[in-house]
């Protein structure tokens, strides 16, 4: 009997991680988790998700460029499947010979060698490498996660950033949910191993782009990305007439040039506040990020009063004149209606359409008591 025990001893695995909180743990107060740049948690995955076009590769590849200006130590790792290593090269000398008008305010003087030797692309296109592979049905990481690591660990011990370019293509696909969740899991043992975050990049599934949808689930295939990533970040194209007005011409906003980047969740801290950029040319072949930022009210006014003919605008001025002349800063709507042509030098029904136009572009403000009847002109606060 005992012969045949010791023959057939099963080899147990290696103890599993166990955290036991003990009392004295339990008094501190928990750190909050770090992130890099305020957008990619440690330790964790994040998604950008955009339409094709929109400009996901030119934003990463941007902001890859902030967080190494804002860490003289950080390194970053693009691995990408879908570009070579010169487009990346066309889109660093983008960015740092025309280094961003906003960026320019923040970071003095930005020059090549300020980002030398620190950004990486591992340029795996037409390869086989995959992320995940399935087997019966289930999804497993691939040998290429454990080479990854260790390459990362022995070969680049200061990155800290890596960023797979894209989802699809190192997933081998997105229609399941157990795909997206294992693809993040791996995604996660990476960033652990090297002690900082991934990112993976994906499309809008069409649904969501007709729909202009900016949430967690703006991503093509499943929604384990969303709820597994621990941060998301959705890039969409800004309307004319969207609600949102950014200092920039109207021109960039009516021909699709201006994107807006959401941080729609971080689970460990405070979502960054929206960013606005215009599509650029760049000074070599594509396409640069310029900022541009949330319009004051005054803005706002400008650039709807320089769209006007001279007859409005004189029109205009004597409509703001008579709000600013006015007792309590307003006007009854109504006054224009009788008398236009004295008021203003306009038709009635011209003057309606003025102040109509007026309201939409937010250079006069409607306002009503509570309770009452009459509607009042005012300008924006």
């Amino acid at each position: 009997m005992g012969d045949y025990l010791d023959d057939n001893v099963v080899e147990l695995p290696l103890p599993l991680p166990v955290v036991t909180f003990d009392e004295d743990m339990l008094k501190v107060r928990p750190q909050p988790k770090a992130s890099i740049g305020g957008y990619f948690p440690i330790g964790a995955t994040t998604a950008l998700v955009a339409s094709g076009g929109v400009g996901k590769t030119v934003w990463i590849t941007r902001q890859l460029i902030e967080e190494m200006l804002a860490d003289s130590e950080l390194e970053v790792m693009v691995i990408t499947k879908e570009d070579a290593a010169d487009d990346y090269q066309n889109k660093l000398f983008n960015d740092l010979h025309s280094f961003m008008p906003s960026t320019a305010k923040k970071f003095h003087n930005v020059t090549p060698e300020d980002i030398a030797n620190r950004f990486h692309v591992m340029p795996l296109k037409g390869t086989e490498h995959q992320l995940i592979a399935s087997n019966g049905g289930s999804f497993h990481h691939t040998p290429f996660v454990t080479d990854l690591k260790k390459q990362l660990i022995s070969n680049f011990p200061k990155v800290r950033l890596v960023v797979f370019e894209t989802l699809s293509r190192f997933g081998g696909g997105e229609e399941m949910n157990e795909q997206m969740e294992a693809v993040v899991s791996a995604c996660d043992g990476i960033a652990i191993a090297i002690s900082g975050a991934s990112v993976v990049v994906h499309h809008t599934g069409k649904a969501q782009a007709r729909g202009d949808v900016v949430d967690l689930y703006a991503g093509r295939g499943g929604s384990a990305l969303g709820d597994n990533c621990r941060s998301n970040i959705v890039i969409h194209r800004l309307k004319a007439g969207e609600g949102t007005a950014v200092t920039c011409s109207p021109d960039d906003l009516e021909n699709g040039r201006v994107i807006e980047v959401i941080h729609v969740r971080h689970s460990y801290a405070d979502e960054q506040p929206s960013r606005f950029f215009v599509i650029r040319r760049g000074e070599a072949h594509g396409v640069v990020l310029e900022e541009v930022f949330e319009a004051s009210p005054e803005f706002v006014v400008q650039q709807s009063l320089s769209r006007l003919e001279k007859n409005q605008l004189d029109a205009t001025d004597k409509i703001l004149a008579a709000i600013k002349a006015s007792d309590y800063g307003r006007v009854e709507k109504s006054m224009f209606d009788h008398n236009t042509q004295v008021l203003i030098g306009l038709t009635q029904k011209k003057g309606r359409a003025l102040i109509e136009s007026l309201i939409a572009e937010g250079v006069l403000v409607v306002w009503k008591a509570e309770g009452e009847k009459k509607v009042w002109l005012r300008t924006p606060s």
